[in-house]
């Protein structure tokens, strides 16, 4: 059984280190909303400087993520917060970003208009290789 990629690693601890914070915040903890979009936007800049722009997916699910956690701050919508919180954790656990699957379907990702195939073959994709307890790595 092979572990997670050295070159994830600094990936996958910035998820590992994100989730437990949201869940945080959403249990009541001061300052981890706000640990939580600090850590996001260095992620972000870190990852725009070191892969050359906005456009690799790496990049964008961040700029999603902060995104829908920026949401999440205003009044009447902290509930969009659980959404990321399992984006997260599955991504954690299992390698499983939907963020990353729904980015791969959006027009400026495409070469050609998205059907309901590519839906199907993005969303039911086994997971990668880079989660804890990685389906994908138990089956090969």
């Amino acid at each position: 059984m092979k572990g997670i990629p050295r070159t994830e690693w600094g990936n996958q601890a910035q998820w590992a280190v994100t989730a437990p914070l949201l869940a945080a915040h959403l249990a009541g903890a001061r300052g981890a909303l706000g640990a939580v979009l600090v850590l996001c936007a260095v992620s972000i800049g870190y990852y725009a400087i070191r892969l050359g722009g906005v456009s690799p997916a790496r990049v964008q699910v961040r700029l999603g993520f902060f995104s829908v956690v920026a949401l999440g701050t205003l009044p009447g919508i902290g509930w969009i917060l659980w959404l990321p919180l399992c984006g997260t954790t599955a991504q954690v656990l299992f390698g499983y970003c939907p963020m990353a699957r729904i980015l791969q379907l959006m027009p400026w990702n495409r070469a050609s208009r998205a059907g309901w195939r590519d839906v199907r073959e993005v969303v039911l994709r086994p997971p990668g290789d880079e989660g804890l307890l990685s389906l994908g790595r138990a089956l090969s």
